[in-house]
């Protein structure tokens, strides 16, 4: 009987102390389990932070692509207004020499000799067809 109270009593203590490891192999697992999530919610944290860095970095390119890009619309109109203009002055010379060089020829044209006599009669003798189309005459005596 006394034997079989200490085989009582070791038992119950074989039970406590294996409940007992358990117990800490739980607290353990749960403590492992706390660290290694903690470490996987850290890097979480630092992926979502590189994330967002990557995030404003590009937003921040984009925004200087969209102003460099303005700038060479502008800088395009700005170049295509000044070719406008210079077409248009040149333009404007070669009417210029068109108009000098046509009032030129026909001034020649007057005062060059006709006929056999020579006889100038204002460049042209009674017979004569003009040469000078009659437009250019009247923008040399308008000038």
């Amino acid at each position: 009987s006394q034997v079989s109270g200490l085989a009582r009593q070791l038992d119950e203590s074989l039970r406590s102390q294996v409940e007992q490891v358990r117990q800490a192999a739980d607290e353990a697992a749960a403590a492992r389990v706390a660290e290694a999530a903690a470490v996987a919610a850290e890097e979480a944290a630092a992926s979502r932070r590189a994330i967002e860095a990557k995030v404003e970095a590009a937003e921040r390119l984009r925004r200087e692509h969209e102003e460099e890009a303005r700038a060479v619309q502008e800088a395009a109109a700005r170049a295509a207004c000044d070719a406008r203009e210079a077409i248009e002055a040149m333009r404007e010379v070669l009417e210029e020499h068109r108009r000098a060089a046509s009032t030129q020829h026909a001034f020649d044209e007057l005062q060059r000799p006709r006929g056999a006599g020579g006889s100038r009669l204002g460049g042209l003798e009674e017979d004569d067809e003009p040469t000078v189309p009659l437009r250019q005459v009247e923008q040399l005596v308008d000038s």
